[in-house]
């Protein structure tokens, strides 16, 4: 597992506190650690590597690795759903300085999609993945055939809507204005965010049902 980590230049690379030589580790941790040691890590992950939204130099090198442990089954759930939503974020990352990282995170993240698509089997991967695939744009395009058969077969309201959302953002660029409405009124029930979803924000409307719905796997 994690074959080829070590061949990686990380020490050469950078993210949001330095040096990306620690990386390796985490990785590591997550992908064989404690309860406790998994939880550290992939805190560490997010804050270095998705840092408040933005992503860095060595963001785009860790998005095989952490697509190679989500798909590994000896990987207890909880952290399979933790590294599916680590790369939701690095698929639609922000940046400070250079924008060709934001181009490289989503790049790598769209490439690992063949990876992840067979995960769509199973329920609660299924709309982490929609959502990685949704903040891909159009280059989430590979996961929309299963999207679209998740959306037409799903009876819950909210799943429902992630697909719905998730195949808007791939095919137009946009969710209707219909599901954007109905995710409004949804998130209210279960997020305790204070913003809210903007008329045309697809993207955040993807992320509040989404993390909505994988809550529950995520405690």
């Amino acid at each position: 597992m994690l074959e080829g980590l070590d061949a990686v230049p990380w020490h050469q690379l950078h993210h949001a506190y330095g040096r990306a030589d620690d990386v390796p580790s985490l990785l590591r941790d997550v992908a064989i650690g404690s309860e406790t040691v998994r939880e550290r890590a992939i805190d560490q992950l997010f804050g270095c590597l998705d840092h408040q939204g933005t992503v860095y130099e060595a963001s785009a090198f860790a998005v095989p690795f952490l697509a190679e442990i989500a798909g590994d089954r000896r990987t207890p759930f909880r952290w399979r759903v933790w590294v599916l939503v680590l790369l939701a974020g690095l698929a639609d990352g922000n940046e400070v300085s250079d924008g060709r990282y934001v181009l490289a995170a989503r790049a790598a993240v769209a490439k690992e999609l063949a990876v992840l698509l067979p995960l769509m089997n199973e329920r609660g991967l299924d709309v982490a993945i929609a959502w990685i695939a949704g903040n891909c744009g159009p280059d989430g395009n590979p996961a929309l055939p299963r999207i679209g058969d998740l959306e037409r077969s799903e009876p819950a309201k909210g799943r429902r809507l992630a697909f719905a959302i998730a195949r808007g953002l791939i095919q137009a660029g946009r969710a209707t204005a219909t599901d954007l409405t109905e995710a409004a009124k949804l998130s209210e029930d279960f997020s305790d965010s204070k913003e809210g979803i903007e008329p045309n924000d697809s993207k955040r409307a993807l992320e509040e049902i989404a993390s909505g719905e994988l809550n529950q796997y995520l405690k």
